[in-house]
């Protein structure tokens, strides 16, 4: 059975915000976005620098 690679990096970053929520109550609600955001936008790039490196 083959995963979405998609389908399971969303799922890494709602973990990442509900870990955030639930372990560092310190963080505003801003600065999870913030994190979430970079995230996502690192796991952007890094697929993007993948599909040129395979073309």
């Amino acid at each position: 059975m083959e995963i979405d690679i998609y389908e399971f990096l969303e799922k890494c970053e709602l973990e990442l915000i509900n870990q955030l929520c639930k372990n560092c109550p310190e963080l505003t609600q801003e600065q999870i976005e913030t994190i979430a955001e970079d995230f996502s936008k690192e796991i952007d790039k890094q697929l993007l620098g993948k599909k040129v490196n395979d073309n």
